[in-house]
């Protein structure tokens, strides 16, 4: 990543430097206290404005350095140097997603230098200190306009034929491999049930504010194909309804602060995922439902249980009307995890699991007190669904549980979030009596 850094320190006429943390002044907070800072980064007419710090030293060496001195970048210009590459930085603490304040992280270099790749990278680049930088001095505008420029000039370098080469290799681009008309079939399918156990479709964008993962759903940001202009790809589309559930939901407290007003939607969305899969059907952008339950906790669990009973009963209502369409899943098995230590099983048993296998009594029902998957990821309850393909192999089709994802983005202990997913495109591709 860096080795576009000192390529445009060079193209500039300027020798890449150390930026050491006496320079940028990493941590500082002259001598203020944490109300003034906090009262400086909420009060936007109060904030000092950006000092620059200079990256790369001028190709003039008749313009020196001075410790502690800071040269604008106007400054050098006067005095005839190359033009200059500068950082705004803002001093003092920096604020966490939820609005807390925190001084501004201390990356150790065991930490900075985190694999063997990273140190090569960092190495060749001929630059200490760029990390810092990029991560934690550029504001995230600048940086966008530094990696916009990066990728221009790497852009003209491409060739129609590296073009179609990096087409045919690269696994992010690959077009999908199911008929996008029998696909759309399905999706109008999802929706009209979608419609009719009451959740609102959102067509939602391809990309997501930048950390939607990582900052709510704690998903390493590696996982993510990150875009350069702030944003990310949309890895898992819960997320996403997520933030809509909780731009919703503060509607509703905003009307009544004790509103038990559900906000129930759903989506189906092309997610990419950066990790790599192996298994049948697996690929890295595929077709996926989400679903999102979002409301106030009621007490006694029944929030929790009225919510898995929907969203349960909806993923199977579609799956028994896709029938008509091709896909065939067979031998459905729905397991419920208890992840409170029993706590809540018995309102499980017999509001979910119970009144589930009456109105399916086609489907196994039961509890899997062994599972792993999920735990830490999921709080209080979660289900998966697994079917048996035309060829006798039993995948899992679907996936869900609680999250305390709409309580932190709105501050509020009392908010609920269910979570789910089906794969479309897994269902398609692997459950068809014609299925390869």
């Amino acid at each position: 990543m860096f080795l576009f850094v000192r390529e445009v320190c060079l193209q500039l006429g300027c020798r890449p430097f150390q930026v050491g943390s006496q320079l940028l002044g990493v941590g500082r907070t002259g001598g203020r206290t944490g109300g003034q800072i906090r009262q400086q980064l909420l009060d936007p007419g109060q904030r000092p404005r950006h000092r620059p710090v200079l990256l790369a030293e001028p190709a003039d060496d008749r313009i020196r350095r001075t410790p502690g001195a800071h040269r604008r970048t106007a400054d050098l210009h006067r005095q005839g140097a190359a033009r200059a590459l500068v950082i705004p930085v803002r001093p003092g603490p920096g604020a966490r997603h939820d609005g807390a304040m925190s001084e501004l992280p201390r990356i150790a270099p065991a930490d900075r230098v985190d694999d063997a790749r990273l140190a090569r990278v960092l190495r060749e680049a001929g630059a200490p200190g760029v990390l810092e930088a990029l991560a934690e001095r550029l504001s995230p505008t600048d940086l966008q306009t530094l990696l916009l420029a990066a990728y221009r000039r790497r852009a003209a370098a491409v060739t129609p034929g590296r073009l179609l080469e990096q087409y045919e290799r690269n696994r992010f681009t690959a077009p999908s491999a199911h008929a996008p008309a029998d696909l759309a079939r399905l999706e109008v399918l999802v929706h009209e049930r979608l419609a009719d156990q009451g959740f609102a479709g959102v067509a939602l964008s391809p990309v997501c504010p930048l950390g939607t993962n990582s900052a709510v759903a704690t998903v390493g940001q590696n996982k993510v194909l990150t875009t350069v202009r702030n944003t990310e790809v949309v890895a898992d589309a819960t997320n996403v309804l997520a933030l809509e559930c909780a731009v919703r939901r503060r509607e509703l407290l905003r009307a009544s602060a004790r509103s038990r007003q559900q906000v129930r939607l759903g989506a189906t969305h092309r997610v990419v995922r950066a990790q790599l899969f192996d298994g049948p059907g697996m690929a890295a952008h595929f077709q996926l439902l989400a679903l999102c339950t979002a409301g106030r906790d009621e007490g006694s669990f029944r929030f929790e249980t009225a919510a898995l009973a929907g969203q349960i009963g909806l993923h199977l209502d579609l799956l028994d009307r896709v029938r008509a369409l091709g896909p065939l899943a067979s031998k459905l098995r729905v397991t419920v995890t208890d992840l409170t230590a029993g706590q809540h099983r018995a309102a499980l048993r017999e509001r979910v699991v119970d009144s589930l296998a009456e109105a399916h009594p086609g489907t196994a029902f039961g509890f899997d007190d062994e599972r792993a998957r999920g735990r830490g990821y999921y709080t209080g309850a979660c289900f998966e669904i697994r079917a048996t393909t035309p060829r006798g192999t039993e995948l899992s089709l679907g996936d869900g549980g609680f999250t305390p994802w709409t309580a932190d983005l709105l501050s509020n202990a009392k908010e609920r979030l269910l979570i789910s997913g089906l794969g479309l495109e897994l269902l398609w591709g692997q459950f068809r009596a014609t299925a390869g």
